[in-house]
């Protein structure tokens, strides 16, 4: 068995509720490769959960997708299961194609959501590594390594028995302290989930004892719009009708569209976190406002779970129907989707994750023609990003290949998602060459380059592990990308955030820094949700005394 860090840092969201998962539990529509006749013995099969609106999933696939490619061969198999998706078998399909790493492991789908049931899944990505029929794993994909896996294959690490949830007294205690927020007692819930966080498994690996916990960033509460606005172009009106008048003011406003109604009747306390308001705060570094548009479907769960919280309702509206072009949504990318006013003119739409980088500058424009040539030249720049990549695959002499990341370098940043293509090109011909020197200085320079890009460090990693030589020079840094990661991922996706952190502390242990792998032992704490619902009760009792 591994240590005790380990097993806690691995825990993550769910308990082990199903023991066996036979091959007929698997839905029957795959859409690449097909169901298994029988689960073979000596292999373990990786099943995992996800949906194309789950953008902690879509960042899973390239974990998964390296995962795949290397142990495809020596009997660990991959099933990716689309599970609560409305759409179509074609339409599936074409979303993967468009990922920036399609996963080419086998795929099914499973409409009803039977098999989340079966696991007793709450949220996803969730993986369950199956080894002959038993379930010997379950957790967040993002904690999944090749050395874990080929632990599991052999027999090497443990199931823990059906009834053997760590997370259980955590459970029960949070439950405790819902109630007590229902009724308005702050007290008795933050002391409630202040046992929580103490029952929990990284506290408990920790020793038992809580860190100092800060406070948690409060939601600035969204400034009702002014009675009368002023519009140079009617483009503000279908928003007005939907979330009322837009102020003419210079203060950037943007309304945030959550197109998926499941997705925000599944909210709970410990998804807070992934509201808009703090997705917005954390793309954009200047003061603004934010205005929330939801399903009217969701109103009623929202609405009850927002109630004791009334500050974080004050910019929620709610809608029977919105026009996905009034957003510029699509099926490819994440919500929230978002509107951007300035003045009371409509300057930019669509998904947030897509903003340009001038709105992302501490001083974005205000005039809408500015808007749009910062748009355009962004665009001009992910087409010739597009371009030189095209060329860069395809070249063969590594001078050639030096030559088009050098003019890939001078394009200045890059569009989201293009260093997760770039850094492992970038890396490969030192590794073709075994230059371990070159290797070295290349991997630091994309450390440099990268470090605020998830998708591009988690490739990196995936790069050093595989290249042995390279790994031994680097471990210190594999532990800090993995830290990197954690950090980039908190405040919008604990879990993840959580993962990461973890998987950071099993490294520092593995190579003998143990203060270091207390002090991110600590970080994988407090990025919990369990911790995230402390601090937000907290905020309700600023004089709280901490025990």
């Amino acid at each position: 068995m591994r240590p005790a860090l380990l097993a806690a840092a691995l825990a993550l969201a769910a308990a082990l509720r199903a023991a066996t998962l036979p091959v007929d539990a698997l839905p029957a529509d795959f859409l690449r490769g097909e169901r298994p006749a029988a689960w073979a013995k000596g292999e373990i099969a990786v099943v995992e959960c996800w949906a194309r609106w789950c953008g902690p999933c879509l960042r899973a696939m390239p974990h998964l997708e390296a995962l795949w490619r290397e142990l495809g061969d020596e009997g660990v198999r991959v099933i990716g299961v689309n599970v609560w998706d409305k759409g179509s078998d074609a339409e599936i399909l074409d979303f993967l194609a468009k990922q920036p790493t399609p996963p080419t492991y086998a795929l099914a789908v499973d409409r009803a959501g039977a098999l989340p049931k079966r696991l007793g899944v709450k949220g996803i990505p969730f993986a369950a590594v199956v080894r002959e029929g038993e379930v010997v794993w379950q957790g967040h994909p993002a904690a999944l390594t090749a050395e874990r896996l080929r632990a599991l294959r052999d027999g090497r690490l443990e199931a823990p028995p059906p009834d053997a949830d760590p997370m259980a007294e955590t459970r029960a205690l949070e439950a405790r302290a819902d109630a007590a927020a229902a009724k308005g007692d702050w007290a008795a819930a933050a002391r409630l989930q202040r046992r929580a966080l103490e029952a929990h498994p990284l506290a408990k690996a920790r020793g038992g004892t809580l860190p100092d916990l800060p406070a948690a960033p409060a939601l600035a509460p969204a400034e009702p719009p002014a009675p009368e606005t002023r519009t140079d172009a009617g483009d503000a009106a279908p928003y007005a009708a939907l979330v009322g008048p837009l102020p003419a003011d210079d203060l950037p406003t943007l309304v945030a569209y959550w197109p998926n109604p499941f997705w925000v009747a599944k909210l709970t306390w410990t998804t807070l976190a992934t509201l808009p308001e703090r997705r917005v705060a954390k793309a954009l570094p200047y003061p603004h406002r934010t205005l929330t548009l939801a399903p009217a479907k969701a109103s009623g769960h929202l609405g009850a779970l927002l109630a004791p919280l009334p500050e974080l309702a004050r910019g929620l509206r709610f809608a029977d129907a919105v026009p996905g072009d009034l957003f510029g949504a699509d099926d490819r990318h994440n919500p929230p989707y978002v509107a951007y006013f300035r003045g009371g003119r409509l300057l930019w739409k669509g998904p947030l994750e897509t903003l340009p980088a001038a709105f992302r500058t501490p001083n974005p424009p205000a005039d809408p023609q500015a808007a749009r040539d910062a748009a355009a030249q962004e665009e001009a720049r992910g087409q010739a990003v597009r371009d030189a990549f095209a060329r860069l695959v395809k070249a063969e002499r590594p001078d050639a290949r030096a030559a088009i990341l050098a003019e890939i370098d001078a394009l200045g940043p890059l569009p989201r998602g293009w260093g997760t293509l770039l850094a492992p090109q970038a890396l490969a011909d030192a590794y073709r060459a075994k230059d371990v020197p070159a290797g070295r200085a290349c991997a630091r320079r994309l450390l440099d380059r990268f470090w605020d890009d998830p998708g591009a460090l988690e490739m990196l990693r995936k790069a050093i592990v595989a290249w042995p030589e390279l790994a031994l020079e680097t471990r210190a840094e594999q532990c800090r990308i993995a830290e990197r990661l954690g950090e980039l991922n908190d405040r919008d996706d604990p879990l993840y955030a959580q993962a990461w952190f973890g998987v950071a502390a099993d490294e520092a242990k593995a190579f003998g820094d143990e203060a270091l792998a207390r002090r991110l032992l600590t970080r994988a704490l407090l990025a919990s949700p369990t911790a995230l619902r402390l601090r937000q009760f907290q905020n309700r009792l600023p004089a709280l005394p901490a025990r």
